[in-house]
């Protein structure tokens, strides 16, 4: 039952001052999970594990919450809310920008487990998450850079220097190049010089 499942110590106690963070019926509880103690909590409890997925702030805490999601609401009569519980953690991963459709594909998720792959497949796709996010800083750090680059060209020697330069600028890649790049921005005496030595260099 819902009660088995939530358990009476969930109840949320009248916070100090009388403000109750929880509206509770006989057989209802509805919180704001903004003013849920998380420690105050029992470990083992569906409540518990959707107050902890709503206090996420690091991507990789889904890991820990969907092994518990597993343990907690096995069996045939918690089946359903497990379903319900994996749906939403699928949901908050798309909210993330992590894909965790895996825990929807009941007989592959199933068989991981049993294998005991399953924890490794997830931190397998967290690993490609993380790398596709430095990279992309990468790109935009690389990008920041040649926009910078390229207003201190213009400021330096020109509107008309900045545009021959701006093709040369987007084939550099190599923070190395650029920094190369700013030096010689500072050190040319004008445009041709600057231009030239950006092409002996490619």
């Amino acid at each position: 039952s819902l009660g088995d499942l939530v358990g009476a110590g969930t109840r949320p106690a009248v916070e100090a001052g009388g403000r109750a963070p929880a509206l509770a019926g006989d057989s209802y509880v509805v919180t704001d999970l903004r003013h849920l103690p998380l420690d105050t909590l029992p470990a083992d409890n569906a409540v518990s594990l959707l107050a902890r997925a709503e206090a996420m702030e690091a991507a990789r805490e889904v890991l820990d919450l969907v092994d518990d999601v597993l343990r907690v609401l096995e069996g045939p009569d918690r089946g359903p809310l497990q379903d319900i519980m994996l749906r939403w953690l699928c949901f908050l991963g798309r909210r993330l920008g992590v894909d965790l459709n895996i825990l929807m594909e009941r007989t592959k998720m199933t068989k991981l487990k049993q294998t005991g792959q399953l924890r490794a497949t997830l931190e397998e796709r967290f690993d490609a998450w993380n790398e596709e996010l430095r990279a992309e800083g990468r790109a935009q750090g690389v990008e920041r850079e040649r926009a910078r680059l390229r207003r201190q060209t213009e400021r330096k020697f020109g509107a008309a220097t900045a545009e021959e330069l701006a093709p040369l600028l987007a084939s550099i890649d190599d923070p190395g190049q650029l920094d190369a790049l700013a030096d010689w921005i500072i050190d040319c005496a004008n445009g041709r010089e600057l231009l030239a030595r950006l092409q002996a260099s490619a």
